[in-house]
């Protein structure tokens, strides 16, 4: 029995409410919440998480049908670019459905809308036919639910892991307050690989903006298809990322069961869907597509040559952040201090920070052309980048860097064998943001992959990438980009100061409409309150984690 100071303790006196002598119910729930979350710890790995199981790759159709002419082309990879998002998104399709032994994924981001319904089930189909099937995403990222990961994960041959997750599943958001530190490093790599030849690699996530389907904005992307040593070096990569102490299978976090009707019920439903994706009028043109019906008849329109994996290893998330022996940025920093003529930048989200303007103007200050395509403020879908963006644009165009920034208005081309057409049926116009990452060296080299130009990318994050040394590529492609900047694009100019007239000091927007030469002498196209958001959040120190 308590005492009576203990009773007088518990004791609400007259007219005083629970309320008001313990707060609200909700700082209290929280506070509960919050101790439950500061015990939850993430599993130990267990010995099995280090077992391998090696898959024999060598006989499959893709090795036989691909075998002369890797041995025509030795030490080179072949290449197909992935411009367009519909022939991106049949690409992989089709390249799962062809899948004999082994299917490795690797994603930042896996949306359950269409696209990641429409690939999770193929994942199932796969696996059904005996492939290994390995799923590997970025907790944060990864925005499928885990029940639904858990249900691939009880599959027999799909084994799925999360990548430096949050420890309490379901306080989530407080789990990631009170461990920031930790779960602000992310895995931001993407790459698709089907027996161990033939790799997709490049900035498109899972989800359906990014392959011209959904909900506007559509995402301006690009992706590379990959057969030969790169796809040597791709896949023990994977490898490393998946046997790393920080990927936790799923089945580890998360400790529910599934009865086999349950799990049969699941997975005739996610069919189902996927029947009605497949039939709609927007994604009955993946079947025609042009792309998809190449991969299946394995007959790839490749170009050969040297190329360089380019990858933070995934320790990078538990070392310094001044530790670059696990970066990939020293080994693009070496093909970058190569360049003698032009360097071109495609980067969505770009915050070069001091040292980066310093790069880039010591290239210029050595004859090279710089250019730099990026996010207008009312194209990008991250409005505090646009913090970070806009501090370094004068000091660059001050030094001679030619900046463009994409319009919101771009409609994104769906497939190689589209039309040209700018507007959607009935002149509504498209919104469009630029996501691909994408940098062309002297007309002769590039790198795609999923490396945006700003901090978090550069320090926290693991991204990777390959560097592709092919000029019957790299020349037409970045000569097309700068072809389409004028109609695309605004072209920044910044007039020095300080000096009499009333433009000196201030940036201008130059647009190319209905060919005449139109000057914004504010952020074009920006709301009220987008350009509000950014002038507000540029007093606070967050640049670090942009």
């Amino acid at each position: 029995m308590p005492t009576s100071s203990e009773a007088d303790r518990w004791r609400v006196a007259p007219g005083v409410t629970w309320r008001k002598r313990f707060g609200s119910p909700v700082l209290g729930w929280l506070l509960v919440a919050a101790g439950l979350t500061g015990c939850t710890s993430l599993p130990k790995p267990g010995p099995e998480w280090s077992v391998r199981h090696p898959v024999d790759t060598k006989n499959t159709t893709w090795a036989r049908t691909l075998a002369p002419a890797e041995a025509e082309h030795p030490d080179s990879s072949g290449v197909e670019l992935l411009r367009y998002g519909h022939d991106a998104l049949a690409a992989r399709v089709a390249l799962a459905d062809t899948a004999e032994r082994s299917l490795d994924l690797q994603y930042y981001t896996w949306k359950p809308d269409a696209t990641g319904q429409l690939l999770a089930e193929r994942m199932i189909q796969a696996a059904d036919r005996g492939v290994r099937v390995r799923l590997l995403l970025d907790d944060i990222g990864g925005s499928a639910p885990d029940d639904a990961l858990l249900a691939l994960d009880r599959h027999t041959n799909i084994e799925v892991r999360l990548f430096n997750p949050v420890a309490s599943r379901t306080f989530r958001m407080l789990s990631m307050l009170f461990d920031f530190q930790r779960v602000s490093r992310r895995m931001h790599n993407k790459s698709f690989t089907v027996d161990d030849s033939v790799t997709i690699v490049g900035g498109r996530n899972v989800e359906e903006r990014y392959y011209a389907f959904g909900e506007e904005p559509h995402f301006a992307d690009f992706d590379v298809l990959a057969v030969g040593p790169a796809v040597g070096e791709v896949a023990p990569m994977f490898d490393r990322y998946w046997y790393s102490p920080v990927s936790i299978p799923v089945s580890a976090l998360i400790k529910k069961q599934f009865s086999p009707e349950q799990l049969a019920e699941i997975y005739a439903r996610l069919a189902a869907h996927v029947e009605a994706i497949t039939n709609s009028p927007d994604f009955e043109t993946l079947a025609k597509n042009e792309m998809g019906a190449e991969v299946r008849r394995r007959e790839l329109t490749l170009a050969w040559g040297p190329t360089w994996l380019v990858c933070d290893l995934p320790e990078k998330i538990t070392t310094d952040v001044n530790d670059t022996s696990t970066h990939l940025a020293p080994k693009l920093r070496q093909v970058a201090d190569a360049t003698t003529n032009d360097l071109v930048i495609v980067s969505p989200y770009f915050v070069p920070g001091p040292k980066g303007v310093e790069f880039l103007r010591s290239l210029r200050k050595r004859g090279v052309r710089v250019v730099v395509l990026s996010n207008s403020l009312a194209a990008n879908d991250v409005t505090a980048v646009h913090v970070g963006y806009r501090r370094y644009r004068k000091p660059l165009l001050y030094s001679g860097v030619e900046m463009w920034e994409i319009k919101p208005d771009v409609r994104v081309r769906a497939a190689s064998q589209e039309g040209r057409a700018s507007r959607k049926p009935g002149g509504k116009t498209s919104r469009s943001a630029l996501h691909a990452k994408t940098f062309f060296f002297d007309h002769q080299t590039f790198f795609v992959g999923s490396l945006n130009l700003d901090p978090h990318s550069m320090v926290l994050n693991t991204e990777m990438g390959l560097v592709i040394g092919i000029p019957e590529l790299a020349g037409p492609t970045v000569d097309s980009i700068e072809a389409q900047l004028p109609q695309k694009a605004y072209r920044l100019e910044f007039i020095p100061g300080p000096g009499p007239c009333k433009e000196c000091g201030r940036i201008r927007w130059h647009s190319l409409e209905n060919g005449k030469d139109v000057v914004y002498k504010h952020e074009p196209q920006a709301t009220f309150s987008q350009r509000l958001l950014v002038s507000l959040l540029s007093f606070l120190p967050i640049e670090s984690q942009l």
